[in-house]
């Protein structure tokens, strides 16, 4: 009888998993600098302040608003 831990006996039940974790694991922390503040950002933001100012009852001057942002196409 193999007197091995019951950590040896799951690493080597389950080192497939584990090699699939450590890749994503690695993948993931070469890419962490990729990550940020997309281009939209400015848009998505004055959209946001103009739907939210017409949700609060200011209707008419948040249309004028909303209609002078040059990225009113974009979308909510």
């Amino acid at each position: 009888m193999s007197t091995t831990s019951p950590v040896g006996r799951l690493a080597t039940a389950h080192w497939p998993l584990a090699t699939v974790c450590a890749l994503f694991l690695l993948v993931g922390a070469l890419t962490l600098d990729d990550y940020g503040v997309s281009p939209d950002t400015g848009a998505q933001r004055e959209i946001g302040k103009a739907a939210l100012d017409y949700l609060a009852g200011n209707g008419e001057r948040a249309l004028d608003q909303l209609y002078d942002v040059p990225s009113r196409y974009y979308g909510a």
